[in-house]
């Protein structure tokens, strides 16, 4: 019987980092740099044959947190492991290289040797994606995740494996794991300053509020961060020009990161003679757009204690040479709506884009979300029924074949039959049961990470279409060989309830939430 566990969920996270700022001026991967792990979060030693002749520092994990000499390795012990953490954390991006685990020089080969690890990878340190697996030094993609945090290495060496034959059975060991660390790209936002060679507007507003105020400029320069994993982060304050009482410190997150032009873009602003079209300097085919935006205005001065959601945008932030429509230098723009949900309050914000290196605006207090738990084991519970549906099928399909057609086909065909039905649907179950079941939403989602389920439901689909194929394929072999009118028509209603099936599982798989969220 299968054991009903929760496995791992894809996580495709919304990055909430906030370190110090170093700012880039460009998105381009030459700022990577090579990433060892900072933390050894956990080390479980496996057992070691007695016969082995381990180096005094075989069984010290730190070694893994610093530069080592070609012979310095840590043994696992077989089925021994090892969790890791990154403060840079390793970026998919495969044209910067990917994660490396090196083994020591000199490790024996794996022919004689057959030691191995499984390599996993995490955002948050709880949910594990398998990379692969390894003998020997080797490079991995980051697969579904747009980076890693954490790493687990687990010896999954088979003491049992005839290739070690007279030779003492071992286990893995590492010398080194590194990767690009290319995560994130900063910006200090400032006002913008109107070009009037290019601009009718002599506006220096960073935000305009359209029933409080729209001359609202940052105090000092704020932080603008873009992330590798396709997000952005906007964190500073700002106060009326006109009446400096008036302020608000402002965070808010962008994700959706798009090179295409959303809808309702590119928003050109500046005169015509400046875009590349007539000879100008800007070229809106370079820039590029967050589809989604969160944040939160925290009052100060007058305002104090007032607390403005922003919600996803009426115009898509797009970011690039001259996307701030004042000038032609790097910035941004984008219009959002705030405060109430059916209220017609918008927010439209305005920022150039410098290069800096000091440290952010201290972050104003962020009070804890507040979530709402749903438990969604039912819709999985009646999915898992579902797809079970298809193997009651399969049965009674099978036996009305050997029953109206008794050969030696027919019952090779039942039992391969039955076998390829069952294992299909055992991967359509663990599909089914690595959903999360507890469901978070949360206000303000700006303070959350943000879990995007897609690709499981992807994957759930696939392998209920897999499924369905190999059934449907079994029916019309078994129709055509079963001329009774009884099996004919007994066969007609298990295609009807087939066909039934496929629907309801359609609809419940839609019931399923696409996003849920982790809040700090």
């Amino acid at each position: 019987m299968l054991n009903r566990s929760k496995t791992i969920t894809i996580l495709i996270a919304m990055s909430v980092l906030l370190t110090a700022v170093t700012c880039s001026s460009s998105w381009a991967l030459d700022s990577c740099e090579v990433e060892r792990p900072s933390h050894v979060v956990r080390f479980t030693p496996g057992s070691s044959a007695p016969s082995l002749s381990l180096p005094p520092d075989s069984s010290d994990p730190t070694i893994l947190l610093r530069p080592t000499s070609e012979l310095e390795s840590l043994r696992f012990g077989v089925g021994g492991s090892v969790v890791l953490k990154f403060t840079v954390p390793i970026a998919n991006y495969p044209a910067a290289g990917g994660l490396t685990v090196e083994r020591p020089q000199g490790a024996l080969p794996c022919a004689s040797h057959p030691v191995r690890a499984e390599i996993s990878g995490s955002i948050d340190g709880e949910h594990f994606i398998p990379l692969g697996s390894t003998c020997e030094t080797a490079t991995f993609d980051l697969g579904p995740l747009p980076w890693v945090a954490y790493l687990r290495i687990q010896d999954v060496t088979n003491p049992s494996d005839a290739a070690f034959g007279s030779n003492a059975v071992g286990s893995f060991d590492l010398r080194s794991v590194s990767g690009p660390g290319c995560l994130k790209y900063s910006h200090c936002a400032v006002s913008p300053a109107p070009d009037t060679t290019v601009t009718n507007s002599s506006s220096i507003s960073s935000l305009a509020l359209s029933s409080i105020g729209e001359d609202f400029v940052f105090t000092e320069p704020a932080s603008f961060e873009e992330y590798g994993n396709g997000t952005a982060r906007l964190t500073g304050t700002v106060h009326r020009a006109s009446d400096p009482t008036t302020a608000y410190d402002a965070i808010m997150s962008f994700a959706g990161r798009v090179k295409a032009p959303p809808t309702q873009s590119p928003f050109l602003e500046l005169q015509r003679s400046a875009y590349s079209a007539q000879g100008g300097p800007v070229d809106p085919t370079s820039w590029h757009y967050y589809k989604q935006a969160a944040g939160m205005l925290f009052g100060k001065g007058s305002r104090r204690g007032e607390k403005i959601p922003l919600g996803n945008p009426l115009r898509p932030m797009q970011i690039g040479v001259g996307a701030n429509g004042r000038d032609t230098t790097l910035g941004g723009a984008g219009i959002f709506s705030y405060g109430a949900t059916d209220s017609d309050n918008s927010a439209e914000l305005r920022v150039g884009l410098t290069s800096c290196s000091f440290p952010p605006t201290p972050q104003p207090h962020e009070p804890p979300p507040t979530c709402n738990t749903e438990d969604i084991s039912k819709t999985l519970a009646n999915l898992d029924t579902n797809l079970q549906g298809r193997v009651t099928i399969m049965n009674r399909a099978t036996s009305l074949l050997v029953r109206h057609n008794r050969s030696r086909a027919s019952v090779r065909f039942k039992t391969a039959a039955r076998a390829k039905v069952h294992n299909l649907y055992a991967l359509a179950w663990t599909d089914v049961w690595r959903h999360d079941r507890l469901i978070l939403t949360c206000s303000p989602s700006v303070l959350c990470f943000d879990l995007h389920h897609e690709p499981t439901h992807a994957s759930l689909a696939a392998s209920a279409r897999a499924l369905d194929a190999a059934v449907s394929s079994s029916l019309r072999y078994i129709q055509k060989r079963t001329p009774s009118r009884n099996a004919q028509r007994a066969l007609k209603e298990l295609v009807r309830k087939h066909l039934l099936l496929q629907k309801s599982f359609i609809r419940e798989l839609a019931r399923l939430p696409a996003h849920s969220a982790r809040c700090q």
